[in-house]
């Protein structure tokens, strides 16, 4: 029977090749297309990722706790293939930092 943590994880991994499989289709011309004005665009949301699991890491390492947190996030970097690639980075040191046995 798997544990609660191992059914997350499942699914974390899951929706992660879900998101990458999608970010990687989607059009490159594309990524500034904003389906609302209020809305994040395709790169914005991407970065999102990024930062989430990067905010996630640092709360785990009490961060926050040792250091002020900066005022603004890191930018993306500035072509989509590096971004998709920093995206799966964090992904994958969040997911290991989570994952421990």
């Amino acid at each position: 029977m798997a544990t609660s943590k191992q059914v997350f994880l499942d699914s974390y991994d899951r929706e992660h090749a879900t998101t990458m499989r999608l970010l990687r289709a989607y059009p490159k011309d594309k990524l500034d297309l904003r389906p609302h004005p209020k809305a994040k665009n395709a790169r914005e949301l991407a970065w999102m990722f990024a930062l989430e699991c990067g905010l996630g890491s640092r709360v785990w390492h009490d961060e926050f706790a040792r250091r002020a947190p900066s005022s603004a996030p890191p930018p993306p970097p500035e072509s989509w293939n590096d971004q998709l690639a920093a995206v799966e980075k964090v992904t994958k040191e969040f997911r290991d930092l989570i994952g421990f046995k």
